[in-house]
């Protein structure tokens, strides 16, 4: 019995940190998203978007992770990666190329449990 108490509160505590942690978006206001993380700043309506993938990714034994490479025209003013799913947060970091460059980009994902799911967009700037 105690352990079953135990366990609900470790849930209860787990469903609050989850909420503590909600994305907030670049205004401060709340994000439409679970899970969200953006790379570098948003800019003014001169961007353009340049390149989107999504991963949806299971494990058992490990924590899931990828790499995603894109290859961009003109500099990458910003990169916006989300998910809906409040129970599988991910990290998102730029490991080659990043804001400002033409080129080769290489994002890397890791999801925080066996679940990775997410949908990444990089902006560029227009071209002329």
């Amino acid at each position: 019995m105690a352990t079953d108490k135990v366990r609900s509160q470790l849930v209860g505590l787990l469903v609050l940190a989850l909420l503590a942690l909600r994305a907030k978006d670049v205004n401060g206001q709340a994000s439409s998203y679970a899970n969200e993380v953006i790379l570098g700043g948003i800019t003014a309506a001169t961007n353009t978007l340049c390149w989107t993938e999504s991963v949806n990714v299971r494990t058992f034994f490990r924590v899931p992770a990828r790499a995603l490479t894109f290859t961009s025209a003109t500099a990458v003013t910003y990169i916006h990666c989300w998910n809906n799913l409040p129970l599988h947060p991910f990290t998102a970091s730029i490991v080659a190329g990043g804001i400002g460059t033409v080129g080769a980009n290489t994002i890397a994902l890791s999801g925080v449990t066996g679940k990775l799911v997410a949908t990444c967009e990089a902006y560029c700037a227009m071209a002329g």
